[in-house]
């Protein structure tokens, strides 16, 4: 039932987002906006969400096995590997397409921390906390937005990033007052890992681009009349 509740809230929450960015922005900004959303939701489905997944599907076992702590500290360093690749992918892609490469970065960390982090605390049995800080995440962003005088996409992103740190943040922070008492010393099997999502990545991949794939084409044929 609290699940359900508070999927009803942030489904609320999300059109009362959806009014506030119409209202505040103009048509091109609100482009860039979800411009910006689009690619940082590429870059998250390829390379966060299968590990996110697999860590999802983990995460009850290895708190019962204290391994949880241990399991963190290897899913921190993994977020910054992606990081590092995701810059310099956007980075190149900056000769073809205009991209703003250090906001879409800094929402590809924050903002699937923010959102995946919360889900681990409600799998390791903490369902009111994960409801808790998704909602209040959403809650905290419709607010900076309604009382800050924005009037951009790029300081519509950057109240985004910062009420996704703050998440971030209170998320690490709950998360390891749980499992502070447990030793880091449980070396992971990375191949058990990596056998769960690199199928999952390629597959993502090839649907993806089954579905796209046509439109590049044909946009860039109609580029060469």
């Amino acid at each position: 039932m609290i699940i359900l509740s508070a999927r009803v809230l942030l489904a609320i929450l999300q059109l009362i987002l959806v009014r506030l960015l119409t209202e505040i922005l103009t048509k091109d900004d609100l482009g860039s906006y979800y411009l910006i959303l689009s690619t940082m939701s590429i870059f998250t489905m390829f390379l966060v969400n299968p590990f996110n997944l697999y860590a999802q599907k983990e995460a009850h076992k290895l708190n019962n096995e204290q391994k949880m702590k241990s399991f963190l500290n290897n899913y921190y360093f993994y977020m910054i590997i992606v990081v590092l690749i995701s810059f310099i992918i956007i980075y190149f892609a900056n000769y073809f397409y205009n991209l703003d490469t250090e906001l879409i970065v800094a929402l590809i960390l924050f903002q699937s921390l923010a959102i995946n982090l919360p889900f681990l605390i409600d799998y390791i049995g903490y369902r009111k906390t994960y409801v808790f800080l998704a909602v209040g995440n959403l809650l905290i962003y419709i607010l900076l937005i309604f009382i800050s005088s924005v009037d951009t996409y790029k300081d519509i992103i950057l109240l985004l990033i910062f009420s996704s740190f703050l998440t971030t943040f209170l998320s690490i922070a709950i998360l390891y007052s749980r499992v502070y008492t447990q030793k880091v010393k449980y070396k992971f099997d990375k191949k058990k890992i990596f056998d769960f999502s690199i199928p999952m990545m390629l597959a993502l991949l090839i649907s993806w681009a089954d579905i796209n794939g046509i439109r590049f084409i044909i946009e860039y044929f109609d580029s060469l009349e």
